[in-house]
C-alpha cells in the first residue's frame, strides 16, 4: 500500500507520520480552540535552526474524526 497525504502529513495504513521525519513520533498539539479540534503535529528538531522544529501537522474536528478518516484511508 502507498503512503496516502493526510493534509500535512502521510498514513502507510498503520501509521500517521511526517514525510519529511518519517521516524519521528508525532504529539497531540495543544489547542486553545473552543471548537474542540484535534490536531497531531511533528516537532522534529530542524537542522541549522535553533530551536525550530517541523510543525507539519494535520486538524480533525475530533480525535474520533481522525480515526474514521484514517480507517477509510486503509
Amino acid at each position: 500500500m502507498a503512503n496516502r497525504q493526510i493534509q500535512q502529513l502521510e498514513y502507510d495504513g498503520k501509521r500517521l507520520s511526517c514525510p519529511d521525519h518519517p521516524s519521528h513520533d508525532l504529539e497531540e498539539a495543544i489547542t486553545a480552540s473552543d471548537r474542540g479540534a484535534f490536531s497531531m503535529v511533528c516537532t522534529a528538531p530542524l537542522a541549522g535552526r535553533a530551536g525550530g522544529t517541523c510543525m507539519r501537522s494535520a486538524e480533525w474536528s475530533s480525535r474520533d474524526e481522525m480515526r474514521k478518516e484514517l480507517a477509510q484511508a486503509n
